[in-house]
């Protein structure tokens, strides 16, 4: 229509990003109590193109950080409410980290919730999802297992929005992806990411 613009996110550009950072803090062993683990793990909610976009990108992402093909562990929920179901995404979470993962990172909506809780039982660690869920999730034991989180800024993507309607720039009409270069995707840099994250990767990051 003519008189709308809409925007969609790269997802697998955040998801690159959640990729290597896994790879390289795994490689260098230094979480406190999954030192030896090098797999990492994606819960998808449902197998459809925006869910698997993140995974795609980790997948790409832990690969050019110098992890294996074979070490990233996806697993979609699945069933009738797949981005509500934490007890499935606890059990999947507890699956892969059986199998050797060091970090899970659940894009699967309040289902994540049971990874967060898979993770103080496990001893490992998360990656959040959408928000920097260091801060929004109540208890403290699990908000000290979350690594970083991987933003969509939505509301930064529609402040630029509102700009270029302003000085009359807005393509209307189009549609645009936007990604890291526009700040519409990103990861959450606090004390948390720093203290978890070797100096090398950060910087890499």
């Amino acid at each position: 229509c003519e008189n709308v613009y809409s925007i969609t996110f790269k997802q697998n550009e955040g998801g690159y990003l959640a990729g290597y950072i896994a790879a390289g803090t795994l490689a260098a062993k230094s979480l406190p109590g999954a030192e030896g683990f090098s797999k990492a793990g994606v819960i998808g909610a449902v197998e459809i193109p925006v869910i698997s976009d993140f995974a795609v990108g980790f997948q790409a992402g832990f690969e050019a950080a110098g992890g294996n093909a074979g070490d990233v562990l996806t697993q979609y929920i699945g069933g009738s409410v797949p981005f509500a179901d934490a007890p499935r995404a606890k059990e999947i979470a507890n699956s892969m980290f059986g199998q050797g993962a060091g970090i899970v990172w659940p894009v699967a909506g309040s289902s994540g919730f049971g990874v967060f809780e898979s993770t103080v039982e496990q001893n490992r660690y998360a990656f959040g999802i959408d928000s920097d869920q260091s801060q929004t999730l109540e208890k403290p034991e699990q908000r000290e297992r979350i690594i970083t989180s991987i933003l969509k800024n939505v509301g930064a993507a529609l402040e630029d929005a509102a700009a270029r309607d302003k000085n009359g720039t807005l393509p209307y009409g189009s549609s645009e992806a936007l990604g890291l270069a526009q700040n519409a995707v990103g990861y959450v840099d606090n004390a948390q990411y720093e203290k978890l994250v070797p100096q090398d990767v950060r910087d890499k990051v």
